[in-house]
Order: structure tokens, then C-alpha cells, then sequence
């Protein structure tokens, strides 16, 4: 399966904090690496998949090094249902499973 790296985040709007759009590495055997931007529907997609989603950092190199940049993973991303509001009523917890 192929890794992806998530280094940024581009926000919805101004008034909303959720993210919309994700800066991706993609690292390929063929190509190496490279990036697009993908929505968070694309990512789930690429979890489902069974492909490695990590979230990450690309380091610029001091010069003279055999590579510009260094990929630096984080952490292993994963896809969580949440209830928006407040209240208590109806948890998913907390729902039969019949």
C-alpha cells in the first residue's frame, strides 16, 4: 500500500475552524514523492483502503545534502464519528446494537 503524509491544512471558510482541504504526500516507488490536495472525504477514502495515512513535516536540508528535503512523520491519522452538539441525549455509546 502506498504512505501519505498530511503536512497542512486549509481552512473551510473564515467561520469555520474545521478543515477542508489537506496538503498530501504521496510516496511512490516509481516517482517518488508528491502532493495534492485532498478533502477529507478523500482521506477516509485512503484509511478505508487499507493505505498508511500519517500526519508530518517536510524538512528543507542544509545545503550540500544528497536531498533538498526530509519527510518527518507524526502520527497515525484516523477517522472519528463526533456528535456536534452539546447535549446528551441520543450518545452513540450509549445506543442499542440491535
Amino acid at each position: 500500500m502506498t504512505k501519505y503524509v498530511i503536512v497542512a491544512a486549509k481552512p473551510n471558510n473564515d467561520e469555520s475552524h474545521l478543515n477542508s482541504k489537506f496538503k498530501v504526500w504521496e510516496q511512490t516507488p516509481s516517482q517518488g514523492w508528491k502532493y495534492s490536495w485532498k478533502s477529507i472525504h478523500d482521506i477516509s477514502d485512503l484509511i478505508r483502503n487499507g493505505h498508511e495515512v500519517l500526519t508530518g513535516e517536510l524538512v528543507e536540508n542544509k545545503p550540500g545534502s544528497e536531498y533538498a528535503y526530509t519527510m518527518k512523520y507524526g502520527e497515525k491519522v484516523e477517522m472519528v464519528l463526533r456528535i456536534i452538539g452539546k447535549d446528551k441525549k441520543y450518545k452513540i455509546s450509549e445506543m442499542p446494537d440491535k
